[in-house]
């Protein structure tokens, strides 16, 4: 018997790699996306738009800010909800004894460096309160004005104003510093 050998069309068997490729990274980064919060892609977007300013102040970060939450914020997930996940993130680092003494050392209200660094993400924050190696505040000029109102921060998380006025009945980490 003879066998017949039947020659494949290199661009066909090309082609159909590449859409396997191109499945699977799209696979890889649907699942990549769903893990990750409103609020985190809001920060991500955040962060791209700053990044492209030569010099930001103030102003263009909360624009920036602004812009990023219109983008994203909907009926499903609203401002006050990307708030209270900034206040918590805000009440973690204010609970942080390293967080206090880094503020104390570069001379930083610590809740207005707070509302700027949870910006940066929560994987910055998770790394930063860890204290993994090149984490670190790497304040700007403009960390002495807050990119949060204090007073709707304190009010989804009243903590936040305990500790900063030291009404606390345990003393806060910033006071210990203080």
């Amino acid at each position: 018997m003879k066998q017949e050998i039947t020659k494949q069309d290199p661009t066909n068997a090309n082609n159909e790699g590449d859409q396997l490729d191109n499945n699977s990274a799209l696979r890889k980064q649907v699942r990549k996306q769903a893990h990750k919060s409103v609020s985190d892609i809001i920060l991500a977007n955040y962060r791209k738009t700053c990044a492209k300013q030569i010099k930001p102040s103030i102003d263009i970060l909360n624009a920036a800010l602004s812009m990023a939450k219109a983008a994203k914020l909907n009926d499903s997930f609203t401002e006050t909800q990307f708030e209270q996940e900034m206040a918590r993130r805000i009440d973690l680092l204010l609970s942080s004894s390293y967080f206090c003494e880094d503020c104390q050392v570069n001379s930083l209200e610590p809740f207005a460096a707070a509302s700027h660094f949870v910006l940066n993400g929560w994987q910055a924050l998770a790394d930063y309160l860890l204290r993994k190696p090149g984490a670190g505040l790497n304040p700007t000029e403009h960390w002495s004005n807050p990119m949060f109102d204090r007073v709707k921060m304190a009010s989804y998380v009243p903590h936040i104003d305990k500790m900063l006025t030291g009404e606390a009945v345990a003393k806060s980490a910033c006071d210990e510093a203080a």
